[in-house]
């Protein structure tokens, strides 16, 4: 209908086309990713929405037949758009003023799933998406909303209540329930259907850059299906019942591997395996095929032609064998026979690198071409998910790669997201991180291996291993494209480094590393910390010294942020890790969210021994609430600490915001007494050091007990440093 809304809802258009700017060009928001055919249409042109593209006012938002995107708006809210779908931006301003600030969309076609940002909130009547049939207004902050095949509409509410108007009238719902929309005249009627689409990525702070390596997929150009035998090329497997290859089938340089094709997916490989071949005495040749049994085609895909050098491919089969060749026959295994498995097989398949060909130099940013849909078994019930992003970041003169791989499954109704991520390392053609990643326990079980393809590894392939509370062991395949320059690996001596971690396990008093000199080591991806090493002489904070303490993770960066870069005197870093791992000398511990402070603390003899100065808050960590291990994201909204260096004290305020049983929690977090010693802050909630000639940053990280159902606040800030004041002398 051209004209859905007859009554109250034409007279709300009216009133919004009269305050409408006529060329609305402020920006809006990001596209945190795109996958597949997305577009965004402005005016009468038409382009390709990449990941983090500015969207505006008055902007069109396109997704294909493959197409998938989320957008995250200046105020914190979310819009995930599902596949064929259309969104209008038709107004949006966020001006930080109720009577101003409004959100008004329109979705055509398609799907959505949005959290409501901080427009909604302010005032929630001037968040409005219209459909053809319907307008949704909210009471919370979260709803799905989804056309079916027959035109009608299914709207949900997914966190607190929405409201879902026609002109027949309006229903109210709660969380958890949901309606069906027929007509613009008819009440919408209440329905057990839930929406299918896209789960939003869990949000990030404002003031946070988000991990520069989740990328989106790309879109290829359509190819002819390769069908026949394929020579010299290499393959890796992850099997459902065993997990991951760690040898590359059919080796590097050259491959001896054979692949059969058939409309484009592999369907068997034989070739030698490296571990098998130590073992030839007892089994033979130590050639070993792998082999489709499932008749299901499975997902699946190619990049390149059949001669192509850089032929790559990634596929998955229900069921699946392996056998070795022993002369001819097939080795009895103690099981009675060869490998099969039930649990689903993915692999990846293409032309190794040869080892004249790999750079030995530079940085290289890689992005998703395609992967299989991911699986997950919990040991009951057997899943498949959706491969929502992936990235590989390579240092080829380092030797270190971090990649990262996001995943989502539906369990009981609810979408879980899961991340597989790790720090590795390079070995000829091949790449590799596991749970022992640097060389430290990590115990979180995510793994991957995978090798470059092509002259100067233009491409790269993976399998990957994880596991996901909820849904179990997740496994998969991904390729990739080089697509340009990366993050470099480095190694910074005098860092020193404070933590605090959600499940109480730690939180800092004393810099470890210590402060003049700091013994500790910094190990950066680009301004990023993954690794510290405190140095064989630091004190800990822990009553003892004398022992190298390392804090590693092995998970992706979540958040990130820096003053300066890690070479400079007065760098200050700060970030979140969803996991960590803490290793003394003489045990290691797995920690969960991890807020992070690093920087070389000021020397004593550069530090100001008289007046005042005051600090403003330059970044920091979103600050995280956690409750009967459940943690919840806040936004961190501002922080000053205020030194009188003549006497040895400090006064800082941090203030930060949840949302929380319906409504929106300060917490404010003070200390009006800290204790100033050298480079050394130290209070009952916030501790933290100085960096610079002059203490010119600082960097703090806090905790405060609230003392309600929200549970413990912690979070980490940089601050830098105003003029300082001289004291005033009495005459």
């Amino acid at each position: 209908m051209n004209h859905p809304f007859k009554l109250k809802n034409a007279a709300l258009l009216m009133a919004l086309a009269a305050i409408y700017p006529v060329h609305a060009v402020a920006a809006t928001g990001i596209a945190q990713f795109a996958v597949g055919d997305v577009n965004v249409r402005r005016g009468a042109t038409t382009m390709p929405l990449n990941r983090g593209a500015v969207i505006n006012s008055g902007d069109n938002v396109i997704t294909g037949r493959a197409g998938q995107t989320q957008i995250r708006f200046s105020d914190g809210g979310l819009v995930s758009l599902a596949p064929n779908s259309q969104f209008n931006i038709d107004k949006y301003v966020d001006a930080n003023k109720p009577e101003e600030d409004g959100f008004f969309a329109s979705l055509l076609r398609g799907g959505m799933r949005a959290i409501t940002g901080l427009v909604g909130k302010r005032n929630r009547e001037s968040y409005k998406i219209t459909t053809t049939t319907a307008t949704i207004g909210i009471r919370g902050s979260a709803f799905s909303a989804n056309y079916n095949p027959d035109g009608s509409l299914n709207v949900a509410g997914e966190q607190d209540g929405i409201v879902v108007c026609t002109n027949a009238g309006c229903v109210e719902l709660i969380v958890g329930e949901a309606v069906r929309v027929t007509s613009s005249d008819s009440l919408p009627v209440r329905t057990a259907e839930r929406s299918n689409v896209p789960p939003l990525v869990a949000r990030q702070d404002l003031f946070e850059p988000e991990n520069p390596l989740f990328v989106q997929q790309i879109t290829l150009p359509e190819q002819t299906l390769i069908n026949g035998v394929l020579t010299g090329v290499s393959a890796m497997f992850a099997f459902g019942d065993e997990g991951l290859d760690y040898t590359l089938r059919g080796g590097e340089h050259p491959s001896d591997g054979e692949g059969t094709f058939v409309d484009g997916q592999m369907v068997k490989h034989v070739g030698s395996n490296d571990y098998r071949l130590r073992l030839t005495e007892l089994i033979g040749s130590g050639v070993e095929t792998v082999e489709k049994t499932s008749a299901e085609a499975g997902s699946f895909g190619t990049v390149g032609s059949a001669t192509d050098p850089a032929f790559a491919g990634w596929g998955y089969w229900d069921t699946g064998r392996i056998s070795y060749d022993n002369s001819g026959q097939l080795v009895q295994e103690a099981n009675g026979g060869s490998y099969d498995f039930s649990q689903g097989v993915h692999y990846i398949v293409g032309r190794p690198t040869p080892l004249a060909q790999m750079p030995m130099t530079g940085t290289a940013n890689y992005i998703l071409i395609g992967g299989t849909a991911p699986t997950a078994f919990d040991g009951e019930s057997f899943r498949v998910g959706t491969l929502t992003g992936a990235g590989l970041n390579v240092d080829f003169g380092a030797g270190r790669l971090n990649a990262f791989v996001n995943t989502v499954f539906m369990n009981g109704g609810q979408s879980v997201a899961v991340q597989v991520s790790g720090y590795g390392y390079i070995d000829g053609t091949t790449f590799y991180a596991d749970s022992y990643g640097n060389g430290y326990y990590y115990g979180d079980g995510d793994s991957y291996y995978g090798f470059f393809i092509g002259d100067q590894a233009v491409r790269a392939g993976l399998v990957y291993q994880g596991y996901g509370s909820s849904v179990g062991t997740v496994l998969g395949s991904a390729v990739f494209l080089k697509a340009g320059a990366g993050l470099a690996f480095t190694e910074q001596a005098g860092m020193s480094a404070m933590f605090a971690s959600t499940d109480d396990y730690l939180f800092d008093y004393y810099p470890r590393g210590d402060v003049d000199p700091s013994y500790g080591t910094g190990y950066f991806v680009g301004n990023q910390l993954y690794l510290h090493d405190d140095g064989e002489d630091s004190y800990n904070g822990y009553g003892y010294g004398g022992s190298s303490t390392y804090l590693a993770t092995s998970k992706a960066v979540s958040q990130a942020g820096s003053r300066g870069n890690p070479g400079d005197a007065d760098f200050i870093g700060w970030g979140y890790w969803a996991k960590g791992t803490i290793q003394s000398q003489y045990s290691g511990s797995s920690v969960e969210g991890v807020h992070y402070l690093v920087g070389r603390p000021t020397t004593d003899a550069q530090m100001p021994i008289e007046g005042t100065a005051t600090y403003t808050m330059v970044g920091g960590t979103s600050p995280t609430a956690t409750y009967n291990n459940t943690t919840i994201m806040g936004r961190l909204l501002g922080a000053t600490m205020n030194v009188d260096f003549s006497n040895s004290r400090a006064s800082t305020t941090i203030s930060t915001e949840f949302q929380h049983g319906g409504a929106t929690v300060g917490v404010s977090v003070q200390d009006t007494n800290m204790y100033v010693n050298g480079a050394w802050l130290c209070g009952n909630n916030i501790n933290g050091f100085f960096t610079g000639n002059q203490a010119t940053r600082a960097g703090l990280i806090y905790r405060k007990d609230t003392g309600t159902d929200l549970g413990v606040v912690r979070g980490a800030v940089g601050l830098e440093r105003g003029a300082i004041t001289p004291p005033v002398v009495a005459e």
